[in-house]
């Protein structure tokens, strides 16, 4: 299961506190992006959402919420969620458990 650190919880509930209706982020897969010579690489889309969409693994951790459509899943298992805050914005990481 994907795991979030303070700072990934931080940087979710100052993304849903600043859209109205939100109540957590989710996590989608957008296409493919160019290699880097050692193969695809997996890019995803962080966005608010009012709540999960059908399909979607809810995580609640921390107090904030993220949904990962179906197609991420299997990237994020066992992984962990960090975040860099730089001014008003946002770097999400998705890193190994320790």
């Amino acid at each position: 299961m994907l795991h979030i650190t303070g700072a990934a919880a931080e940087a979710i509930d100052e993304i849903t506190g600043s859209v109205p209706g939100s109540s957590g982020v989710r996590i989608t897969a957008l296409p493919e992006a160019s290699t880097n010579g050692d193969g695809p690489t997996a890019v995803f889309d962080f966005h608010p959402v009012e709540g999960p969409t059908t399909g979607d693994e809810v995580v609640e951790e921390q107090g904030v919420e993220l949904y990962l459509e179906r197609r991420v899943v299997p990237f994020l298992d066992d992984k962990l969620l960090d975040a860099e805050i730089t001014g008003d914005e946002v770097r999400f990481m998705v890193e190994e458990q320790g």
